[in-house]
C-alpha cells in the first residue's frame, strides 16, 4: 500500500510531533475558533458600502451562508504628543461585522485586519477552509490590503467531565502530567495547591509562534486555548494563506494532542464520531 502524500500544509510549524494523519479535536470541546489577518499599512475606512459588497461576494461564493447582519464599528485609539506642550489626539477607525442570524459566525472587516469567529465547529475541511478562502477573495476584491504582517489562528478549547468534583481530579490521566504538575505528589507544595492555571510560549520558527494557556475554570471544566500566529510579511494571495491557515490548524492539533492524552481523547469521543 503506498502512504498518503504529505504536502507542506500538512506539517505543523517547529516539526511538533503530530500522532496522526487526522486531528484529534473532539467536537464538543470547541466552544470558539477564532482568525485574524492583520494588514502591514492600516486602510481607509470601511465603509457600508465596500462592507455589503465583501458581504455578497461571500454569500455568492459558499451559498450555503447568508450574513443578513451588518454592524457598523468604530475603533478609538488614543495617541499622547508631548512636543510644544501639545496634549492628546484621538483617531476613529471605522469597520464592519458581519454575522449569521444566529451569530454563529462573524466576521470583522476593520481598516487593520479582517477576522473571522465561529462559535459552531464540524472540522476544519468544512467549517473553516472554504470560509477563509471566501473571505479573504472578497476582502481582495473589494479593498487592496497589499501586505500581510501577522496571521493568526485560535481554539479555545472547554473539556467538560462530571466524573471530576475537583480541580486535582485532570491529574488523573485527563491532562498531560507536564501540565499538571502542581497536583502531583513529587513537587511539595501540592497539599496546598487550589487551582493550577499556565501560560507556556512557544517558539517554532524565525516567523512563528504559539501560545498555550489552560488550567480548569471550574471542577468540571478544563480550558485549553491554544493560538498560533505567524509574523511573516507577504503579499496576500488568498490560496497561500488558506495553506498557511491550514498549517497553523496541525500545529494546534499537535498542542493539543500534547496536552491532552489520546487515550483520554478517545473515551470522550462519540462513538461513530468522524475526527
Amino acid at each position: 500500500m503506498t502512504a498518503p502524500s504529505t504536502t507542506l500544509e500538512d506539517v505543523p510549524f517547529g516539526g511538533l510531533p503530530l500522532r496522526s494523519e487526522r486531528t484529534v479535536f473532539d467536537r464538543n470541546f470547541i466552544d470558539l475558533v477564532a482568525l485574524e489577518v492583520r494588514w502591514a499599512r492600516p486602510l481607509a475606512a470601511v465603509e457600508q458600502g465596500a462592507a455589503i459588497q465583501i458581504r455578497d461576494a461571500i454569500e455568492n461564493t459558499l451559498g450555503s451562508v447568508t450574513l443578513p447582519v451588518v454592524e457598523r464599528v468604530e475603533q478609538r485609539a488614543l495617541t499622547v504628543e508631548l512636543a510644544d506642550g501639545q496634549a492628546s489626539q484621538q483617531s476613529v477607525d471605522v469597520g464592519h461585522v458581519l454575522r449569521t442570524q444566529d451569530q454563529m459566525i462573524a466576521i470583522s472587516v476593520l481598516p487593520q485586519s479582517v477576522g473571522i469567529q465561529l462559535n459552531t465547529y464540524l472540522r476544519w475541511s468544512e467549517s473553516m477552509k472554504p470560509l477563509i478562502a471566501a473571505v479573504l477573495s472578497g476582502v481582495t476584491g473589494t479593498l487592496d490590503p497589499g501586505v500581510v504582517s501577522r496571521a493568526g489562528l485560535r481554539y479555545v478549547n472547554r473539556i467538560h467531565d462530571t466524573d471530576c468534583s475537583d480541580p486535582k481530579d485532570w491529574a488523573d490521566g485527563r491532562i498531560s502530567p507536564a501540565l499538571v504538575a502542581p497536583y502531583k505528589d513529587d513537587w511539595g507544595l501540592q497539599q496546598w495547591v487550589h487551582v493550577a492555571r499556565e501560560q507556556i510560549d512557544f517558539v517554532l520558527d524565525d516567523s512563528s509562534g504559539a501560545r498555550l494557556q489552560h488550567g480548569a475554570l471550574t471542577p468540571t471544566d478544563y480550558l485549553i486555548d491554544i493560538d498560533i500566529y505567524n509574523q511573516r510579511s507577504q503579499k496576500l494571495d488568498v490560496p497561500e494563506m488558506v495553506s498557511l491557515f491550514t498549517r497553523m490548524n496541525r500545529t494546534a492539533a499537535a498542542l493539543f494532542q500534547q496536552s491532552v492524552p489520546i487515550e483520554y481523547m478517545e473515551s470522550r469521543q462519540p462513538k461513530g464520531a468522524d475526527q
